[in-house]
């Protein structure tokens, strides 16, 4: 300990003492040291603040600046925390920066500006509207409020209950929907046979008919096939309770004796309530007929079909023949002159179709008997020419 002596003349009321402070150049940490005044003269009083602490700062230590913490919605990163190095500082998206956002470490070990601060938020997430027979309580629409979706009584709630107002001011996911009752059928599309299915079963299908029966009226509207002829059916009503979730309409099919193309007709679905959705309100029946054979009707075509294609290859036929024995009579008459001229045996061919049916088939009426008279006449004159010159 080392002692100092400080006097106070008369009429002084202020006196110095001077500490030296030693330069050691050695580098260390700060370091103390105490003054305490006291006094030996027994009428001094000394007051409280008799105690004094100096601080001695090393100059030959390193620069250290104090720590930073992020900012509330934002966030800060630090190069390091010696003499020149930075502080860069960023806000959540939807918030601002308010003040500097780069800080500089200096020599005295402190930064050259306080650190600045996230206000916002300057945007938002979209606002939501309340859902058809439901509501969403917003906390707000800022980067980490929420929404919340309730549906009311007989509907229930399709997705997530509770969105996220995210940092690129989108809400975490879909807002969700409230489903009410739904009826429909299922399928929506039948087909049946005469004589086969007697009657054909429309099925009606529900969902979420959570506290009170629903009535759904079903109608059936004739298309080619009608009512009375091909089906027999009139508008009825179904009745669905709670917690039912199928029913089943049967609609007789009619099997006529009249041979016709496959026919249709509709039912139709209808409700009361509009909370209640039905999204495939018509389904389709298709009536298939049993009276015509199809393989039988192509059989029927072809054999109609050869009995006309049949007479006509016969004629054809026989017409070629004819004229190839004309051709070669009259060769062979330049030949020998002296054969009968086929002008005396020439048949008018106007005549060779100019004939009475002799029977109801086609096929027995060919070839005409004109033709054939010529044809015969011809082969006749020349065999008889023939034998009179071997004579």
């Amino acid at each position: 300990m080392t002692e100092v002596e400080g006097v106070f003349d008369a009429e002084y009321t202020v006196a110095v003492v001077t500490v030296a402070i030693l330069d050691d150049h050695v580098t260390e940490e700060a370091e103390i040291f105490i003054v305490v005044l006291s006094s030996s003269a027994p009428n001094v009083v000394i007051g409280s603040g008799n105690t004094s602490f100096i601080v001695i700062v090393d100059k030959n230590a390193a620069v250290v600046c104090p720590n930073l913490t992020e900012p509330g919605n934002g966030g800060v990163v630090l190069s390091g925390v010696s003499l020149g190095d930075t502080a860069t500082f960023t806000c959540t998206n939807g918030y601002e920066l308010v003040g500097d956002s780069v800080l500089y470490c200096l020599s005295g070990g402190t930064w050259d500006n306080s650190p600045p601060v996230c206000q916002g938020p300057t945007v938002f997430c979209p606002n939501l509207m309340d859902p058809a027979n439901g509501e969403v309580i917003l906390s707000g629409v800022s980067v980490g409020d929420t929404a919340t979706f309730t549906c009311n009584a007989e509907f229930e709630l399709r997705g997530d209950s509770v969105l996220t107002c995210l940092s690129d001011i989108t809400w975490d996911k879909t807002p969700p929907v409230c489903q009410g009752p739904t009826v429909l059928f299922q399928p929506t599309t039948y087909t049946v046979t005469e004589g086969v299915d007697e009657v054909v079963e429309l099925i009606v299908l529900a969902e979420n008919i959570k506290t009170s029966t629903i009535t759904v009226n079903v109608s059936f509207f004739p298309g080619s096939a009608q009512a009375t002829q091909d089906f027999i059916a009139s508008s009825k009503l179904i009745a669905l309770a709670p917690g039912e979730t199928e029913d089943r309409v049967k609609v007789p099919i009619i099997d006529d004796t009249i041979e016709e193309d496959a026919e249709t007709f509709t039912a139709v679905l209808s409700v009361l309530e509009i909370t209640v959705d039905v999204p495939a309100a018509v389904a389709t029946v298709t009536i298939i007929d049993n009276d015509g054979n199809d393989s039988e009707k192509q059989s029927t075509g072809t054999i109609v079909t050869l009995s006309v294609i049949i007479p006509v290859i016969i004629l054809a036929s026989a017409i070629i023949i004819s004229l190839l024995i004309v051709f070669f009579y009259q060769k062979k008459r330049r030949q020998h002159p002296n054969r009968p001229p086929v002008e005396n045996i020439y048949v008018d061919p106007s005549t060779f179709c100019r004939q009475e049916p002799t029977s109801e088939n086609p096929a027995d009426n060919f070839p005409p008997k004109p033709l054939l008279q010529h044809s015969s006449q011809l082969l006749a004159t020349e065999a008889k020419y023939s034998a009179d010159t071997k004579v």
